[in-house]
């Protein structure tokens, strides 16, 4: 039922999908009937586009449009004693703050700034916004509420206290003296999200639980799919021909019992006043606090997650549908052509048959509502876009990168840059090339705390679609805990790398799924005489792995190697080891799949790291190579693995390990990812044709 809503207070309309937009098969179990009269006109029947946002969030005589919103079926209807407060600011337009600005949306019509404009039409295709206050800090729970567009935060609010009460029930109000004198109360921490769906603006509350004070002392750990496994799923996809959706289960959290119940507090502010009338009855304050017992589990409850997992897991079972026994949350079916990959509460779904599909939604329906989307292409923050025709799927992430460089105050420089480092180069000519000391002042609060916050954001980014960046992310993140001046005016070069390639994307093509490795080192390029480890893995055909043609990274490796080494042989050897153990769940989710692996081949561009690890050269003066790198050599003689040699100039893992000069960068760049707009680039460079293995049989000196 709907809720009644003041009509000074332009509402967002939440509708579901038409006909049109959906599956052709409308017949899904657990879907919702609209509550919304199908005699709407077209302006009210739809949610806030982001081309009315301005007028929604600025304009007063927007405010007076009449709206209808709706929550779920079953939460009762209440009349709203008091109109919550309008939109519009009582205080002089000098005082007035400026409006929270949306890296997913501007807040003018139409932009004079051409930068501005480019933001919003990047941002459009978003499915997760960066939400900005008006100091262009993240946007929280307070500057929300004290933002222009208060009125409407203000009335998300309210749907989600209802929620959790009556829909959910989540949780109730209770005399604050029934609590266990032996229990503890948290407090409750709201949490404000800004999402962009189909190109419309969504506002949402999240009520939880402070999570940090807490008396549970049981097992709260539960497992998720990693980003390796989700991207071995979609090769699999695109090898084999078949469909693939996506499901998003409603309320996953809010529908686990707690075995016993917890307690939290509401402050008289937390409750809008619409609330506070509609439950006066239940309220028992205690000062200006109000307590709720919970009863179910809820955002932020630590053992919130490890509930909802362990009754999602037994309704899968009773279904047919089992976790494999090497690779957490990739399920498949006993019978049916149909496997999925699960996150949290999101699900990327495999399969053969249309009728397979209907039978996962159909266990799931027993006890879920869920969204469905028949085409799969909105997956943990990325775009999928899957190309039957030409047997590829791309992954992207766009606006992510625009959004980014907003919120952080990054317009880009007219000349572009095209390495994610300074480049220093070689003094040719000395007999030493001494390292380089980073001695500039110590960084100040405010850019340690800016440099942390660019690592964390694009760490994601770059794993999962733009690999290019992550061994300059690994090497300033190593340069944190000691931040200076100097590395912060490194964050900035690497964002202005970013807002120059700031829509890449990586595609899987059809293969045999047969997994290949290259490995690199680098010696003594770390600070503090330390190595670096590069790989790339993907999977190709079954040719000669020195000539198929690369595929879309599922892993790149590019680490700091944990012992200081002694030569550049012991820093490839080091560097086959890393890759060899990084590959090992690679190889058992790809046998999950239906892909078992024989030797999987590693291939290097170091002579005598091949001669050891094939055993062809005998050990002397290598003794003082650390012995937990002999791992790959056993590996190698058990069959998991087998060590090949590659020119070094075709080395794919040498992108990975140290600082190049910027013609390499764009050289190399259309090898790993693909631009929207690339620049005009050199083309990659040409591979050999034909292998050419050093002779090591029989070495003639020792190493």
């Amino acid at each position: 039922m709907a809720i009644p809503v003041p009509l000074s207070i332009p509402v967002p309309l939440l509708l579901p999908r038409t006909p049109a937009q959906t599956s052709p098969d409308t017949t899904m179990p657990a879907a919702r009937p609209s509550t919304i009269p199908s005699t709407l006109p077209d302006s009210v029947t739809g949610q806030q586009p982001l081309s009315d946002l301005a007028a929604v969030s600025l304009d007063p005589a927007a405010s007076q449009r009449v709206l209808s919103n709706t929550v779920s079926d079953h939460i009762p209807p209440a009349p709203v004693s008091e109109p919550l407060p309008r939109a519009t600011s009582t205080r002089s337009a000098r005082a007035r703050r400026p409006p929270p600005r949306y890296a997913a949306a501007v807040t003018t019509a139409e932009p004079r700034d051409p930068r501005v404009s480019s933001l919003y039409a990047a941002a459009a295709s978003m499915s997760d916004a960066f939400a900005v206050d008006a100091n262009n800090k993240p946007l929280t729970y307070k500057t929300a509420r004290k933002s222009p567009d208060s009125a409407l935060w203000r009335l998300e609010e309210s749907k989600e206290l209802i929620r959790l009460i009556d829909g959910t029930n989540t949780m109730a109000f209770i005399d604050w003296t029934m609590k266990p004198p032996d229990r503890k109360a948290s407090y409750y921490n709201p949490q404000v999200q800004c999402k962009i769906k189909d190109n419309i603006i969504i506002r949402r509350i999240r009520g939880t639980y402070g999570g940090n004070i807490s008396d549970f002392s049981g097992n709260c750990s539960s497992y998720t799919a990693d980003l390796q496994t989700v991207k071995l799923h979609y090769n699999a996809i695109v090898s084999e021909g078949a469909h693939m959706l996506t499901l998003d289960l409603t309320d996953f959290y809010l529908g686990s019992t707690l075995p016993h119940p917890e307690y939290m507090w509401l402050t008289r502010e937390q409750i809008p006043s619409d609330v506070q009338d509609r439950y006066k009855d239940k309220i028992r304050w205690r000062g200006d606090r109000a307590l709720v017992r919970i009863d179910k589990g809820i955002y932020g409850l630590p053992q919130a997650g490890k509930l909802a997992q362990d009754d999602l897991i037994p309704l899968l079972e009773s279904g047919g549908y089992y976790q494999c026994k090497n690779t957490p949350l990739l399920f498949k079916h006993t019978t049916r052509a149909i496997s999925f990959v699960l996150v949290v509460d999101d699900f990327s779904v495999k399969y053969s048959h249309h009728a397979d599909a209907l039978h996962l939604m159909e266990v799931l329906g027993h006890k879920y509502k869920y969204t469905v989307d028949w085409t799969g292409s909105k997956y943990l923050g990325m775009s999928v876009v899957h190309d039957k025709d030409k047997h590829e799927i791309t992954l992207s992430m766009p606006g992510y990168v625009q959004a980014a460089l907003k919120r952080f105050q990054v317009s880009r420089n007219s000349k572009p840059t095209h390495s994610p480092a300074p480049f220093e180069p070689p003094l040719y000519g000395r007999h030493v090339q001494y390292p380089s000391i980073d001695d500039s002042a110590a960084a100040s609060p405010t850019e340690t705390t800016y440099i942390q916050e660019v690592i964390g954001t694009f760490l994601y980014y770059a794993r999962a679609v733009d690999c290019t960046m992550l061994t300059t992310l690994n090497k300033l993140a190593s340069r944190q805990s000691k931040p200076t001046t100097a590395l912060y005016k490194d964050v900035q070069h690497f964002l202005q790398y970013a807002a120059s390639y700031p829509d890449a994307a990586v595609t899987y093509t059809a293969s045999d799924m047969r997994l290949v490795l290259w490995s690199d080192g680098s010696y003594l390029s770390e600070s503090l005489s330390r190595s670096r480890a590069g790989g790339y893995h993907y999977l190709t055909g079954k040719g000669d792995p020195l000539l198929e043609p690369p595929n879309g990274a599922i892993e790149a490796i590019s680490t700091i190697i944990p012992t200081v080494v002694s030569a550049s042989s012991e820093a490839e050897y080091a560097s086959l080891f890393l890759n060899g153990q990084a590959a090992i769940s690679t190889r058992q989710t790809l046998e999950d799949l239906g892909y078992p692996q024989s030797a999987t081949p590693i291939i290097t561009d170091n002579t005598t790291a091949y001669g050891i690890a094939n055993r062809t050269v005998r050990l002397k003066r290598s003794k003082a190579i650390d012995m937990r790198y002999n791992w790959i050599r056993d590996r190698v003689t058990n069959g998991a693995y087998t060590v090949l040699w590659g020119p070094g100039d075709s080395n794919l893992a040498d992108y990975f390990t140290k600082t190049h000069p910027p013609h390499h960068y764009r050289s190399m760049r259309s090898t790993f990812v693909r631009d929207k707009h690339p620049y005009p680039l050199p083309s990659p460079r040409p591979r050999r044709t034909q292998k050419t293995h050093p002779t090591l049989a029989a070495p003639s000196s020792l190493v």
